[in-house]
């Protein structure tokens, strides 16, 4: 099994658990600061891989993402895939995710400002 931590500030807004939930993953959103994908169906990954998104608001209105993704082996496949992902990839995907963050946090701004504009 391999982890990653990604930490980020921003704004939090509601997001579709469907949209969460796509391509063999169980979400759940049972409490709101924090959110666990959990892989159903795959044939790569086993059924200890997951996903878990821990939201903490801080005061200046942002908020902490913390990201921890457990991929466990179902298969030679899937163990390799892992360790490639777990070392040499690790640092591709957490730039994705910061990537991702920072557009989330400039479409919000684009937002606030049209808002206030209004």
């Amino acid at each position: 099994m391999s982890a990653s931590r990604c930490i980020a500030g921003v704004t939090r807004e509601p997001t579709s658990q469907r949209a969460l939930a796509g391509f063999g993953n169980a979400c759940n959103w049972s409490d709101l600061n924090r959110v666990v994908l959990t892989t159903t169906d795959s044939n790569v990954w086993g059924g200890a891989s997951s996903h878990t998104y821990t939201f903490t608001r801080q005061p200046n209105g942002t908020t902490d993402i913390d990201v921890v993704v457990i991929r466990e082996g179902k298969n030679l496949k899937g163990r390799m895939l892992g360790l490639v992902l777990g070392t040499i990839g690790r640092r591709v995907l957490e730039r994705a995710f910061e990537n991702s963050v920072k557009a989330i946090e400039a479409r919000n701004a684009a937002r606030q400002h049209t808002q206030s504009a209004a």
